[in-house]
């Protein structure tokens, strides 16, 4: 197959939610994990691998996202899918998942868009936003050329685009730290965004997955 489905978990109730699935589990957090899961075959947990950021407790699911680079996990496919815990799939979602990347037309995979301009300024300060582009040398109004947000972290990327994504954001991510930490974990959603934008990558929107949203992490997964 083209593509692994990678839920990331942060304690027993998460993984509860999702094992019946049988996808890998990316485990993150410092929380302990119960016996009838810690033998799951695909569980993977964060805090054992070399490469872990999770003392960056506002970074949440982009840890996953640099567990994954970094440790050169799922090598042998070519789409990584990061699902949270709080998604579940609609009958033909996985089938129609796997034809898309199987088509390998698109670098991107998205399940959430939404067509609010001011969606930047929603979670995320848009100053910020614009002043961490310029330090990257980019066109700050590319934020404004934005008309689709993908409002969600859930994606499906091209190892890729992951690898180059995680190196672009992790090197500068200082910058929105030291200037707006209590929302630091949006500003990955936001600039995944404006990175496929900034860099003329195209993404397709599919449906048949369902997000709660339960955000039960309440700013962290420790």
């Amino acid at each position: 197959m083209s593509v692994v489905i990678v839920f990331v978990c942060h304690n027993n109730n998460s993984i509860r939610n999702i094992i019946h699935y049988n996808h890998y589990i990316l485990f993150v957090g410092d929380q302990e994990i119960n016996e009838e899961y810690i033998t799951y075959s695909k569980l993977i947990i964060a805090r054992n691998l070399e490469n872990n950021i999770e003392h960056e407790k506002k970074l949440l699911t982009f840890t996953a996202w640099y567990a994954i680079s970094k440790n050169n996990l799922f090598n042998d496919y070519e789409y990584i899918c990061v699902l949270e815990y709080d998604t579940y799939f609609m009958d033909h979602f996985e089938n129609n998942l796997i034809h898309h990347c199987n088509l390998k037309s698109d670098f991107v995979i998205s399940f959430f868009e939404s067509t609010n301009k001011d969606l930047v300024n929603v979670d995320v300060d848009k100053n910020i936003l614009q002043q961490f582009l310029l330090l990257k040398d980019e066109d700050e109004n590319i934020v404004d050329e934005i008309e689709l947000w993908g409002c969600s972290s859930n994606q499906c990327i091209h190892k890729i685009v992951l690898d180059n994504f995680v190196d672009w954001y992790y090197q500068d991510y200082l910058f929105i730290k030291e200037n707006d930490i209590v929302n630091l974990s949006y500003y990955h959603e936001r600039l995944f965004m404006v990175y496929l934008k900034s860099k003329n990558i195209n993404y397709i929107k599919i449906d048949g997955l369902c997000h709660f949203q339960s955000r039960s992490h309440n700013g962290g997964y420790n």
